[in-house]
């Protein structure tokens, strides 16, 4: 997937559970606190209104006047960062590539690895872009707050509520289930803090 001139393409991070769901089209939204710490000191202070892709958020007073620019952007292509393991250095037939790595989410081997990083599992978090295997382009872009999610917005998210959730009611109390488990040190459910909606597609690498 080449990227745009001028633009390095950024990550799109998920759990383990999360990935699944994601290759199966089963999650195809995301929500994101990043780059709202200022707003969700306080999220009861704040109204916002989207005014094309950014959000112009009123405070109490004239001064507490802001806008804030979501990381992603509708039309911008991102990829999926995956967590991969070293293996002992091999010739992979199928692939025609030495290769020292294989993704831990199903085990397939990542093609032309040369293993430079001094542990042998590497984070999704830090996998360069030249070892994704799956592309998205971002679609939609909202900011909200929590409690404003229903229950086809969970759905959207890939929740089943029966599985492993089956103790919760409907989709929407075990999304909040699941917020709590990724989320919950920082923005817990409760705190009905504000965060981006992302819709994205997933892409022909």
């Amino acid at each position: 997937m080449p990227e745009k001139e001028g633009r390095a393409i950024k990550g799109l991070l998920f759990t383990q559970e999360n990935l699944k769901l994601v290759f199966d089209w089963e999650k195809t939204h995301t929500r994101r606190t990043r780059g709202l710490d200022k707003i969700n000191k306080q999220p009861d202070k704040w109204t916002v209104a989207m005014v094309g892709n950014v959000a112009h958020v009123w405070g109490m007073i004239p001064e507490d006047f802001t806008v804030i620019k979501p990381y992603y952007q509708p039309g911008e292509t991102v990829y999926i960062q995956e967590t991969i393991k070293r293996i002992k250095h091999i010739f992979d037939n199928g692939t025609g590539y030495e290769t020292e790595a294989f993704y831990v989410f199903d085990g397939t081997i990542v093609p032309n690895v040369n293993w430079v990083w001094k542990r042998d599992v590497l984070s999704g978090m830090f996998l360069p872009k030249r070892y994704a295997r799956k592309f998205a382009e971002i679609t939609s872009v909202n900011l909200h707050r929590l409690h404003d999610m229903t229950e086809e917005d969970a759905k959207l998210e890939g929740i089943n509520p029966e599985v492993p959730w089956g103790f919760h009611d409907g989709y929407l109390n075990s999304y909040a289930w699941e917020w709590d488990m990724i989320n919950g040190k920082r923005y817990p459910w409760g705190g009905n803090y504000w965060c981006w909606d992302y819709g994205y597609e997933l892409l022909d690498k």
